[in-house]
């Protein structure tokens, strides 16, 4: 990965590989919480937009408890889905330092 930095000096090119490290770290590690917490995400997401709907009723009506019970399915698989990536974004950031160590 850090072939594309060949012309950079030594301690530049450490601290991009630092750099992406970090950030497949980080793309992981908010993968893993919206995974897990993807539901309570989602409740709390349908709360917000319902107390906004409230707040401002000509913005959209409230929806119905069958709706309500929809957008929170919708919410936690887009949750759930968007965590999935990011963690898949981050195999190709840290996979090189794991095949570098064994």
């Amino acid at each position: 990965m850090l072939e594309r930095f060949s012309f950079c000096k030594p301690r530049v090119r450490c601290t991009i590989a630092a750099m992406h490290l970090i950030v497949g770290i980080f793309y992981g590690i908010v993968g893993t919480i919206l995974l897990i917490w993807g539901d309570t995400l989602s409740l709390q997401y349908n709360a917000w937009t319902m107390r906004l709907r409230a707040r401002h009723p000509n913005l959209n009506p409230p929806p119905t408890i069958e709706w309500r019970a929809r957008n929170t399915k919708i919410m936690t698989i887009l949750f759930r889905t968007f965590g999935f990536v990011l963690i898949l974004l981050s195999v190709p950031y840290v996979l090189p330092y794991f095949l570098r160590l064994g």
